[in-house]
């Protein structure tokens, strides 16, 4: 049912399952991934919580197995998404301890993500490293690209052209598509990623029309300040983007 996306009714045969087997681990696993999922179709936060709850009920102890590890990433992936950073860290990090190869690339690429969001793009750029050293995925490469151009961006912003360039430069040979940036301009703590754009090398890649359409998704909390440096680097204050 699950799979089918027939949430609602996988969520009622979960709960008849829990009532003959309350202390099953992978029923909490199950049933907490529904509820996420379910949150997700409806647009509710508020089964996050519920889905949390369910999450944390899998973990015995210690997080020194598979099932636990699993649970504890999925408490990251979720407290990421209501903006508790450090719980996210902290969850991530507990599962980080006890795993090896490709799951220990995967739980340092969700770690990244969540460094990132929280404003810590150094240690984003860190993990991202870490993960694609065990193991070459797109979606590593991509979390890659995405710290590194905001770390060029607060540079380029900051008027250190020459260190903002080489940044640049390591996100263009992650070989990530540059449209990433539409994945950070809706964070302050990402949307300086804006600014890289606006590098000669990065124009000529279409930049500057990335980055104006890019400056919709910031409506909410862009500053005067940045509208008017980004003005005069070359950004398009009235630019309507057909897509939006």
């Amino acid at each position: 049912k699950y799979a089918r996306y027939d949430l609602e009714e996988s969520l009622q045969m979960l709960e008849k399952a829990e009532a003959i087997d309350p202390t099953s681990v992978k029923l909490r696993l199950r049933k907490g991934a529904t509820l996420r999922a379910l949150a997700s179709y409806r647009g509710d936060n508020s089964l996050l919580d519920t889905s949390a709850n369910e999450y944390r009920r899998a973990i015995k102890g210690k997080i020194d197995n598979g099932n636990e590890r699993l649970a504890a990433s999925e408490l990251g992936e979720i407290f990421r998404t209501t903006g508790e950073f450090d719980k996210s860290l902290g969850y991530l990090t507990d599962a980080l301890a006890a795993s090896k190869g490709n799951e220990k690339a995967f739980l340092l690429d969700m770690r990244a993500q969540t460094h990132l969001f929280a404003g810590h793009v150094d240690a984003a750029i860190a993990d991202s490293n870490a993960a694609l050293d065990l193991l070459d995925f797109g979606l590593g490469r991509k979390k890659l690209a995405m710290a590194l151009l905001v770390k060029s961006g607060v540079l380029m912003r900051d008027g250190d052209t020459a260190s903002a360039a080489s940044y640049a430069m390591q996100a263009a040979e992650t070989g990530a598509d540059i449209r990433v940036l539409h994945f950070l301009n809706k964070s302050p703590q990402t949307f300086p990623a804006v600014y890289a754009f606006f590098q000669s090398h990065m124009k000529e890649l279409g930049g500057v029309e990335l980055a104006s359409s890019a400056l919709c998704g910031a409506g909410g909390f862009i500053s005067r300040a940045d509208l008017e440096r980004l003005k005069l680097l070359g950004a398009d204050l009235n630019f309507v983007n057909p897509g939006q």
